[in-house]
C-alpha cells in the first residue's frame, strides 16, 4: 500500500487516503498524459474558487464530522424492505444521531464552498484494496485500463492476469439532493450526496462482491472440468475410478485452497474496519451486500465445495482401498514363491539323497515313521522355535531328552496351581552326555531352598534385574518368572558348552506359556572371569541381584567368581548377592569365599534356616512322592548368606 500511495503522488499527481485495507484517490478530469515514459494518464491540477477549500480539506472535514442523517426510508417492523413511488427498494429503518455542527456536504452552486464530487465533468473516484479490486467511479473503461497499466507496470500490482481472467461489476450511480433516501434498484445507486464516505462503502460491498465472483468461476471451472464431471459417472457405471492418486491429491488441494480463501484469507465474510470507527456508514454497506446477496452465494459455495469434497473422501477410500488389494495380492505372490522355493530345495535334497549310497535305507526308515510320530517331532521344533523368540535366546539345537518330575515339583512349589508335566518341564541330559554337563542337570537342595524362599515370600525379586551363575537347570528363576511378584529381567548364564546351554534353552521353551507378561528371560552361555560385556549389554548399570547357588564346589573357582560378582553387581546399597551352598561342601572352602568376598568389598549376613519345609509339598522325583522328611532334609542340608557393598 505504501508503494502505491507514493506512486499515485509521484505520477498521477494525486493526494490518496488510506483507510485500512483501502486506498481512495480523487482524479481532476479531464485526464492528463503522463510525465513519464510507461506512465500514461495523470490527473489534472486540483481547481478551486478564491478562498474556497481544497477536495482533501473537505474529506478530512467531512471524516472529522461524520456522516448525519438516514440511509433509507423507514420501512415497518414487520417489512423491513418496503417499497417506495417509483419502485425503488429501500432497506431498513433509518439510524438518527443527535444534532451537532458540521460541514455542509451539498450547498448551492453560488457558495463558494461548493463540492461537487459527483460531478462527471469534473471528479473522478478510485478506489485500491489491498485484496486486488479496484472500484472505478466516473471513469470510462480505456481510463480504466490506463491505470491499470501504469500500476503494472510499475510494479505495484503483481500477478497479472488476462482480460479474458478479469472480474467485473458494472454499475450506474448519480446524485439527487431532492431524493428522500439513498436507493438501489437494478444496479442503479442514488445518492443525497456527493460524500466520499458514501463512496466508500459502497465501494467495500462492490468489491468484495467482485472476489467473491472471482471464487465462484474458479469453482465453477474447477468443478465442471470433463476430468471431474466424469468421476461419478466412472462409479456409477464400472464401479472403477481412472483416476491416479496424484491426480486426487491435486484436485483435493485446490479445492482446499479455494474454500480456505472464501473463509479464512479473504475479506468476503469481514467487516471492514471503517464502519467500526463510522458506525453510521454501516446501513448502506448492510444494504449492498444484501442487494448483492453475498451471504447466500457464500453459503452455496460452500456447499458446492462441501459436496465435491465428499466426492472427493469417496474417491481417496476407493484409491486405498484399491492400494490394499494391491498389497494383499502381492504379500500372496510372495508366500506362494516362498513355498515354491522351499518345496524345491525338499526335492533338491531327495534328488541328491537318493543318488548318494543308502538313500533308499534312509527312505524306507522314513516311510516306516508313523504319522503320530511325526507331528510329535514336528510340534515340540516349532514350540522350541517360538520360545527363542519370545525370550531372544539362541537354540542350539541337541537330541530331545526325557523331562523329569521335579519339573512339575518345582512348578508347585513356585506358585498357587499346580503345573501339569505335560505343560512345562525341566530337561536333563542322557546318560551318553554326562561327562560334559559339569552337574548342570541335576537339582541340588540349594535351589530347592532358594525356590521355597522364593514362594513364600522371604526373597523378593519383583521389579528386579537379575543374574545367576551357574544356572543348570534354572529351577528357582524360571519359579521367579511365574508368579505375580517376577522380576523385571532374568539373564541365566552357564558354561558356554552346547549340550549345558541346550538345557537352559529347552526349560524356557517348555515354561513359557507360565512366565507372566513383562518378565525377560535372557539365556546365555558364559565362563567365569571373563568379559562380562555380554552380561552387561542390557543393564549397563549393573543387576539388582545375583544368585550364586551351590557353586563353590571347587576353590581354585572362587577368583574368577568374585571377579565376575563385583564388575556385574550394582554399585548400590539396594543391590545384594544370594550365596547358597551345601553341607556337603566342605567348612573350610565355604569360609574362605566368604573371607574372599569380604576382601572384595562385600559384607555377609547369614541367612536363617530353621528346616522345616514350608513350601508345597506334592514334589516328586522319579516318578516316587516326596515325603515332609525328605524335604526338611534337604532344607536343613543348606546354608545361605546375603551379600552387600560395605
Amino acid at each position: 500500500m505504501k508503494l502505491l500511495t507514493a506512486f499515485l503522488k509521484r505520477e498521477h499527481g494525486v493526494a490518496p487516503r488510506v483507510f485500512d485495507e483501502a486506498v481512495y484517490a480523487v482524479y481532476h478530469l479531464p485526464l492528463l498524459p503522463g510525465y513519464g515514459q510507461n506512465v500514461n494518464i495523470r490527473s489534472s491540477p486540483a481547481v478551486k474558487s478564491p478562498g474556497g477549500k481544497s477536495i482533501l480539506s473537505k474529506m478530512s472535514e467531512a471524516e472529522e464530522y461524520g456522516y448525519d442523517g438516514t440511509y433509507f426510508a423507514p420501512g415497518s417492523p414487520s417489512n423491513p424492505y418496503s417499497f417506495e413511488g417509483g419502485g425503488y427498494i429501500s432497506s431498513s429503518p433509518p439510524t438518527s444521531r443527535k444534532p451537532h455542527r458540521r460541514v455542509p456536504q451539498v450547498r448551492h452552486q453560488s457558495d463558494p464552498d461548493h463540492w461537487q464530487m459527483g460531478d462527471d465533468g469534473d471528479i473522478a473516484d478510485v478506489v485500491f484494496f489491498d485484496y486486488g479490486v479496484v472500484v472505478f467511479f466516473g471513469l470510462d473503461e480505456t481510463q480504466e485500463q490506463d491505470i491499470l497499466e501504469d500500476l503494472y507496470n510499475a510494479g505495484v500490482l503483481q500477478g497479472r492476469r488476462s482480460e479474458d481472467d478479469w472480474e467485473m461489476e458494472e454499475c450506474h450511480y448519480e446524485h439527487d439532493p431532492s431524493a428522500p433516501s439513498p436507493r438501489i434498484y437494478n444496479d442503479f445507486f442514488t445518492f443525497k450526496s456527493s460524500s466520499h464516505l458514501l463512496k466508500l462503502s459502497l465501494a467495500h460491498a462492490l468489491a468484495q462482491s467482485t472476489l467473491l465472483a472471482h471464487y465462484e468461476t474458479i469453482a465453477q471451472v474447477v468443478l465442471a472440468a470433463p476430468s471431474v464431471t466424469a468421476l461419478p459417472k466412472q462409479l456409477a457405471h464400472s464401479g472403477e475410478l481412472k483416476l491416479r492418486r496424484g491426480e486426487a491429491l491435486k484436485l483435493t488441494g485446490r479445492l482446499f485452497k479455494l474454500r480456505r480463501d472464501v473463509n479464512l484469507v479473504s475479506n468476503v465474510l469481514d467487516t471492514p474496519e471503517l464502519f467500526w470507527s463510522e458506525a453510521s456508514l454501516k446501513s448502506l454497506y448492510d444494504a449492498t451486500r444484501d442487494y448483492f446477496e453475498l451471504e447466500p452465494r457464500v453459503q452455496v459455495l460452500n456447499e458446492r465445495l462441501g459436496v465435491a469434497s465428499d466426492l472427493l473422501d469417496i474417491i481417496h477410500e476407493h484409491l486405498n482401498n484399491g492400494a490394499m488389494m494391491r498389497i494383499t495380492w502381492i504379500i500372496i505372490w510372495l508366500i506362494v514363491v516362498a513355498c515354491l522355493v522351499d518345496l524345491g530345495e525338499v526335492l533338491a535334497r531327495l534328488v541328491v539323497h537318493f543318488a548318494q549310497p543308502g538313500g533308499k535305507g534312509a527312505l524306507q526308515a522314513l516311510q516306516a515313521t508313523s504319522v503320530h510320530d511325526a507331528t510329535v517331532a514336528l510340534e515340540k521344533l516349532m514350540l522350541i522355535a517360538q520360545a527363542s523368540d519370545d525370550h531372544s535366546f539362541i537354540f542350539v539345537p541337541s537330541t530331545i531328552m526325557d523331562s523329569e518330575d521335579i519339573l512339575a515339583d518345582s512348578f508347585s512349589i513356585m506358585g498357587e496351581t499346580r503345573a501339569d508335566p505335560s505343560e512345562a518341564g525341566i530337561v536333563r541330559v542322557g546318560q551318553e552326555g554326562k561327562a560334559n554337563t559339569l552337574l548342570a542337570d541335576a537339582v541340588f537342595s540349594p535351589s530347592l531352598f532358594l525356590a521355597e524362599q522364593i514362594q513364600t515370600g522371604k526373597v523378593d525379586l519383583k521389579g528386579k534385574t537379575v543374574l545367576e551363575l551357574g544356572s543348570g537347570a534354572a529351577l528357582p528363576l524360571l519359579l521367579s518368572a511365574t508368579i505375580e511378584s517376577h522380576p523385571l529381567l532374568i539373564t541365566l548364564t552357564d558354561y558356554p558348552d552346547e549340550t549345558i546351554i541346550s538345557i537352559l534353552h529347552q526349560n524356557l521353551a517348555s515354561s513359557r506359556e507360565q512366565i507372566k507378561p513383562g518378565c525377560s528371560i535372557n539365556a546365555v552361555g558364559y565362563a567365569w572371569g571373563t568379559d562380562v560385556s555380554p552380561l552387561l549389554s542390557l543393564v549397563p548399570e549393573g543387576y539388582d541381584v545375583l544368585v550364586l547357588s551351590d557353586l563353590l564346589h571347587f576353590d581354585s573357582s572362587h577368583s574368577d567368581i568374585l571377579s565376575t560378582v563385583t564388575r556385574t553387581l550394582k554399585r548400590s546399597p539396594d543391590a545384594w548377592v544370594y550365596l547358597a551352598a551345601g553341607l556337603y561342601t566342605h567348612k573350610s572352602v565355604r569360609e574362605a569365599f566368604l573371607k574372599a568376598g569380604e576382601e572384595a568389598g562385600l559384607e555377609w549376613t547369614s541367612i536363617e534356616n530353621d528346616g522345616v519345609w514350608k513350601g508345597e509339598t506334592r514334589v516328586t522325583s522319579d516318578g516316587e512322592a516326596w515325603a515332609r522328611e525328605d524335604l526338611n532334609a534337604r532344607k536343613a542340608n543348606v546354608v545361605a548368606w546375603i551379600g552387600r557393598w560395605r
